[in-house]
């Protein structure tokens, strides 16, 4: 593909790339990305993200073929100088650093000469990158987020924009805020993973409010967009909530148009939840328009603007899915809720919560002096330290035995106490600590497995007669709804 190259375009290379023995190379992959002839080589380096290619062009020849070149291999941008001015100000919060561009981004490239957008990073801390998913041996927090935000200042010049974030670490970060080696990744990738879709904390979320109340202050915009909060993350959860926070202070939306969006590529998978937080904010009071924004005109740059954030994912995985949202969706809040938005009544799980709420209170009421209590948790924790305390505050004469995988036992280095004792359970042989409940004296029960072995858990349930049992699709649903049988 051969690019028209006028002369205001600015050339930047893509934060991924590294010249080296007369090749390129992406991150840390030892296998050449892109061969490198000796003038290519002096051109790549000479790419400052300043330089103008009439000024690359008075020092080298064939510049123009150069450019294209790497513009095709994806490892350089070419970058209109100037926009409109007088725009009108529109401040962009995002979860991570690639959310708005996966969700809106073809709203903003229409928009680009209309708007000038600020995006606002929450999660502005990061090691995530898809070699977690090669089990690579790249953590280091400060390299991850720098590579990061040079990513998203990337995929902001596009559309004139400005990128800027919060120093509030990711949910992975959350489970341990250090440096990572990869053998002890290995061993808690489990329980990071859950972790990762546990609703948030009340401590995560007045840390999370607090730290863009702060910025907010600083921030003139005629319009604020915030993300619904699709799916199960927990950082998505938590900046709905800080979203909701925003609507409920007059003082922050007074005279700013305020815009909800559904995140991409969430809405493929979790369908209907869109609709569920709209219907707890309109239960709520808030009188809310729903827009579609048609994208195919844009949907090539969009892609090109979700491909600058290469340490995320592989483009042949994501672009399938953002080809299945050919609409963008927002949400203008014509009048913000006038009563407070249940948070649980927005989460993707709720029906299963307040299912489990009625049926866990009175098993609450009749145990709360139990002198044991056992747990058979075969999922991995995520928040181990978070979920025994407030069993131990909420049954305070109990002991607890709790059977769990024993490869998922490295999580309970973070927190012990004496009225907790834990039995392993073998890989394979759940049946082994079954049996040692079938035939141990009756107590209090609480069973938490994977949804395809929910018929195992209704066997054990069933041959433990005399234990009052109770079975959770998830330690996520059975802690909420402990909070809500303790408050009560």
């Amino acid at each position: 593909m051969n690019y028209s190259l006028s002369d205001d375009i600015i050339p930047i290379r893509r934060p991924h790339f590294h010249a080296k023995d007369g090749a390129l190379f992406f991150l840390i992959s030892r296998q050449p990305y892109a061969p490198l002839g000796d003038s290519e080589n002096a051109i790549w380096e000479a790419i400052d993200g300043r330089t103008s290619i009439v000024n690359l062009r008075k020092r080298f020849a064939a510049v123009d073929a150069v450019l294209n070149r790497f513009a095709s291999l994806g490892i350089c941008d070419l970058l209109p100088v100037g926009f409109p001015s007088h725009r009108r100000r529109i401040l962009v919060i995002e979860p991570h650093m690639d959310d708005a561009a996966l969700s809106i981004g073809g709203t903003m490239w229409l928009r680009r000469n209309e708007c000038e957008f600020t995006v606002l990073t929450l999660a502005g801390i990061n090691n995530f990158t898809s070699y977690y998913l090669a089990e690579r041996d790249f953590f280091d927090i400060a390299e991850v987020t720098a590579l990061r935000k040079a990513e998203s200042a990337l995929c902001l010049k596009h559309i004139g924009g400005h990128h800027i974030t919060l120093d509030l670490p990711e949910a992975p970060l959350r489970y341990r805020n250090a440096r990572w080696t990869l053998d002890w990744f290995r061993q808690h990738r489990d329980a990071i993973w859950t972790l990762v879709a546990r609703s948030p904390q009340i401590a995560e979320l007045d840390e999370w409010t607090a730290a863009l109340a702060q910025r907010f202050t600083n921030l003139e915009t005629e319009e604020i967009w915030m993300p619904l909060g699709v799916g199960d993350h927990a950082d998505h959860q938590l900046a709905r909530q800080v979203g909701l926070h925003i609507l409920s202070k007059p003082e922050l939306v007074e005279g700013r148009k305020v815009r909800l969006y559904e995140e991409v590529p969430y809405t493929v998978k979790w369908t209907g939840h869109a609709d569920q937080v709209i219907a707890a904010l309109r239960n709520a009071g808030a009188r809310i328009e729903k827009e579609h924004v048609d994208i195919n005109e844009a949907m090539t740059a969009k892609l090109h603007l979700v491909s600058i954030y290469a340490s995320q994912f592989k483009m042949n995985y994501i672009k399938p899915l953002i080809e299945k949202s050919v609409r963008e969706v927002l949400y203008e809040v014509v009048t913000p809720p006038s009563m407070t938005v249940d948070p649980i009544s927005c989460y993707a799980d709720s029906h299963h919560v307040f299912e489990m709420a009625r049926e866990i209170a009175p098993w609450v009421g009749r145990h709360k002096s139990a002198s044991l209590v056992r747990l058979f948790v075969l999922t991995p924790f995520g928040r181990w330290a978070q979920d025994m305390q407030l069993l131990l505050d909420l049954f305070p004469q109990a002991r607890f035995e709790v059977f769990m995988a024993r490869r998922r036992m490295v999580e309970t280095e973070t927190f012990s106490s004496p009225r907790i004792q834990i039995s392993p359970v073998d890989s394979g042989r759940w049946y082994l600590a079954a049996g040692r409940l079938l035939l141990s004296r009756p107590s209090p029960l609480v069973i938490v497995v994977s949804p395809e072995k929910q018929r195992h858990a209704r066997w054990l349930s069933a041959g433990c007669v005399a234990s009052d049992t109770v079975i959770a699709p998830s330690l996520n649903v059975f802690t909420l709804a402990l909070g809500l049988a303790g408050a009560a």
